[in-house]
């Protein structure tokens, strides 16, 4: 019996010790800061309200996150032979009580913060309670490496977009005897309203420098090509840092999103943050397109040309991010929601899915179709790509050098 007790005993523990999150042993304190020495880490970010205007005046904090760890030595009473521990236990162990590293700041009249000389280690980025949901985004974790000296830490800025922080509705696609979308797509058939949870949306499409972040931790792979449409170095050069990433697949996109805490947003909150609650053909309006509101190209019939906003090498190709103020959305003032590049949303592609799709956050068909949506069109699509109610579908696991994303909390 004492045996079978001992036995039980120690697998008791083992499944005790195994279950308790382990700690790094902390370094001496001549040594630590020798190594903090020499890593000069920064962090920095934008807080905006929902119109993209600056907030100015919050308060940000970054917080280590550390474990405080209490592993008890459980000692058993041989004397009690029926159980496998006595009602007197004995108890010793180390607790790890290190005070974790707290840092404010607040942001100054752009909407800016910065935090400098960070340690490596793990951070929560948290914004005043007064902030609500204008913050990219409430709270996160950074994870800063020793072998990544003089990071930059950029998030993206969002637009909140809600009915006064409440769900907010519009009307999704086109009335069958709408002219801007029939005869050209069945697909956008019939207007319907939807119902959103309140939600935020990238200002701008995820930018080649923002993609390298994520590539440069392990967390996405790089894009298939190095190449744009007419630039033979694009990804890798640094003269694009902010133009929109491309030659990224379906599953590219959401590996990003997740590991800026974000996701892919649906087909619906797309297009309510390219369209706003009034029905418009354009995210501006109804005028139509032009190169002071768009990357996109048209037909010059009086040359028999084909124009393009951007020409390179022979070439059409995108942009840089928020390079079209004039054609941001009127209601929200997301940009790029027209032309530049088309982008990935989270929806399995079908024909008839406004027919039968939910009134309330309506998430795509669901089962797999083969094809994801893809919204927005881009710097080789025409005027009537570029219409808030356009849809389109490609092959989720192919990439293309007309095609990025952007993202959305929560």
């Amino acid at each position: 019996m004492k045996i079978r007790s001992l036995f039980l005993f120690l697998g008791i523990l083992t499944i005790v010790l195994n279950s308790v999150p382990v700690q790094a042993h902390t370094l001496p304190a001549e040594l630590n800061e020798q190594n903090q020495a020499q890593v000069n880490f920064s962090i920095s970010g934008t807080v905006t309200i929902a119109t993209g205007a600056p907030f100015a005046g919050v308060t940000i904090t970054l917080e280590e996150q550390i474990y405080q760890i209490y592993l008890p030595l459980v000692l058993r009473d041989a004397g009690s032979a029926d159980l496998p521990f006595s009602e007197d236990q004995n108890y010793s162990g180390e607790a790890f009580n290190d005070e974790p590293l707290v840092l404010t700041t607040t942001t100054d009249s752009s909407g800016n913060y910065s935090f400098s000389d960070v340690p490596a280690g793990k951070y929560r980025i948290t914004p005043s309670t007064n902030l609500d949901d204008s913050f990219d985004p409430l709270s996160r974790l950074v994870n800063l490496s020793s072998n990544l000296p003089d990071q930059d830490f950029i998030q993206n800025e969002l637009i909140f977009i809600s009915n006064n922080n409440n769900n907010i509705t519009f009307q999704m696609g086109c009335a069958s005897n709408d002219l801007e979308c029939n005869p050209y797509e069945d697909n956008e058939v019939p207007l319907h309203t939807v119902t959103l949870s309140p939600y935020s949306i990238d200002v701008t499409e995820v930018t080649n420098r923002k993609f390298q972040q994520c590539v440069a931790v392990g967390a996405c792979d790089l894009p298939e090509s190095n190449s744009s449409n007419a630039r033979t170095s694009y990804y890798d050069n640094p003269v694009y840092d902010e133009y929109p990433v491309v030659n990224v697949t379906w599953n590219d996109a959401q590996n990003y999103c997740r590991w800026a805490g974000k996701r892919l947003p649906t087909e619906a909150e797309w297009e309510l943050a390219a369209r706003g609650t009034t029905v418009r053909i354009y995210p501006w309006g109804n005028q139509p397109p032009d190169c002071t509101r768009a990357n996109h190209y048209w037909y010059n019939g009086g040359s028999s040309q084909y124009e393009y906003c951007v020409f390179e090498n022979e070439h059409s190709d995108t942009n840089m991010v928020g390079s079209y103020p004039d054609g941001n959305g009127v209601e929200f003032g997301v940009s790029d929601m027209a032309g530049n590049v088309q982008e990935w949303v989270s929806d399995w592609y079908s024909a008839f899915y406004y027919y039968f799709s939910p009134a309330v956050n309506p998430t795509g068909p669901t089962a797999i179709t083969g094809q994801k949506v893809i919204r927005g069109g881009s710097f080789d699509i025409t005027a009537v790509e570029l219409r808030t109610s356009f849809r389109f579908k490609l092959d989720p696991q192919e990439s293309y050098n007309n095609t990025g994303f952007r993202c959305v909390l929560p």
